[in-house]
């Protein structure tokens, strides 16, 4: 059920992005400092995904307004043992890409050789968007500065703490009017399992930015 939704809800949204132009402009762009892409279609925004980039130095990302040039859904790396790169967009006449990976533990954080990483998923639909609207109608745009991993283990630690102060709090309140060891040791448990989750991006927070499709099935197109 929900890969049906999930289905309808982005047919509706490539429907929508597209209606009433010939060629929707699609612009793809990565932030580095935060290590996510957002992609609009005719300026609406469609997805906001995590990624990875290259790590500062020599395998840096470059930054720069670049217009996608090439595409292969097959491609494999002709510098890095032939790695598997499928759903491949190249932005730059250096080899430098959009594409999916096999082994998306790392997206979140930059890891790359100066690719931008996706989940081989995600890959296929940015894939799929461009293969429609076409290479010229695509700009990708890559900003910001590539940060260490402690500096966003950092940042995010701090913004995970910011956000669950209230409902930690709440929490303890609402289980005893005391605070007795036992709820202490509880909240202190529920703190540890989030500090747990910082190495990890909030990969829920960057879904699908649409929302849900109905619940009458037979709203779903049929194949």
């Amino acid at each position: 059920m929900k890969s049906i939704r999930f289905a309808a809800a982005l047919a509706a949204a490539f429907a929508s992005a597209l209606c009433g132009s010939a060629s929707a402009e699609v612009l793809i762009y990565v932030d580095k400092a935060a290590q996510r892409m957002t992609i609009t279609v005719d300026r609406a925004r469609l997805f906001t995904w995590p990624v990875s980039t290259g790590l500062p130095g020599q395998t840096e990302t470059p930054n720069g307004t670049f217009r996608a040039n090439r595409i292969d859904a097959d491609h494999h790396s002709q510098e890095y043992n032939r790695a598997p790169m499928p759903y491949t967009v190249f932005f730059d006449l250096h080899g430098h890409a959009v594409h999916g990976i096999l082994d998306a533990s790392h997206i979140g954080n930059p890891g790359s050789h100066g690719c931008v990483r996706l989940p081989t998923d995600k890959a296929a639909l940015l894939f799929d968007l461009i293969k429609t609207e076409g290479l010229k109608a695509t700009t990708v745009v890559v900003t910001g500065r590539t940060p260490s991993l402690q500096s966003l283990f950092l940042a995010r630690r701090r913004a995970l703490r910011e956000a669950n102060t209230t409902s930690s709090l709440l929490f303890i309140t609402h289980v005893s009017d005391k605070l007795s060891p036992h709820n202490i040791i509880i909240a202190a448990e529920i703190d540890r399992l989030q500090e747990a989750t910082v190495l990890q991006p909030p990969l829920a927070d960057y879904d699908l930015l649409l929302p849900p499709a109905p619940d009458d099935e037979s709203a779903v197109p049929s194949s």
